[in-house]
């Protein structure tokens, strides 16, 4: 019987997806935040996060690691936060872990 791959089981195949396969996942977010109607700074800075992936996800021939390694660069910016960080940058800083679950979903 013939085997089915999966992306989980074959790294190659992963590296090779097209990072543009996330994009229907980050509007789905976008579309989640924007509904709420509420533009306060945490809100935005998520808006931010997943505007600026989206942009890169756009980008022709980007992979799927390509996009996590930038969204993981994004992130590695700004490691801690502490009580004194603005509510904008915790949230672009969520805006960013998000787009990471959704990749992880995709493989």
């Amino acid at each position: 019987m013939w085997q089915q791959l999966s992306e989980r089981n074959n790294p190659d195949m992963a590296s090779a997806r097209l990072a543009m396969d996330a994009i229907p996942l980050i509007r789905t977010r976008l579309a989640e935040l924007e509904k709420r109607g509420r533009h306060e700074p945490l809100t935005t800075g998520r808006l931010a996060a997943l505007w600026r992936a989206q942009t890169r996800a756009a980008r022709l021939e980007l992979t799927i690691d390509e996009l996590r390694r930038y969204c993981l660069d994004m992130l590695r910016s700004r490691r801690v936060l502490d009580d004194d960080t603005p509510d904008y940058l915790r949230g672009y800083r969520e805006g960013f872990q998000l787009v990471l679950r959704d990749l992880r979903e995709l493989e």
